[in-house]
């Protein structure tokens, strides 16, 4: 995968006190984020998938759909892209 480097950065202690002072939002949102897991997990149909971890990709397609969200698709596009350029690194032309 191909990343950007770090335009700045911040101290530990800095990123640290921001998280504690955020605690209570970060988990509140983490709560709803695992309902929509939960209830994502529940969903029982099946896809075939082309990208290699299949288990994860049929997870991240059911927890956009339970979460209400419309970026399936863009999902789908990022797993594609994935898939090339697994296959691109896997043959030598990455």
């Amino acid at each position: 995968m191909k990343v950007k480097k770090l335009e700045s950065v911040m101290a530990e202690s800095d990123l640290i006190a921001e998280i504690m002072e955020h605690r209570n939002e970060i988990m509140s949102q983490l709560l709803g984020l695992l309902q929509h897991a939960v209830k994502a997990m529940e969903d029982k149909t099946r896809e075939v998938l082309s990208f290699r971890m299949a288990d994860f990709a049929s997870f991240a397609l059911k927890f956009a759909l339970s979460a209400g969200s419309d970026e399936e698709e863009r999902i789908r596009r990022i797993f594609e892209k994935l898939s090339t350029e697994q296959s691109q690194f896997a043959f030598g032309r990455g």
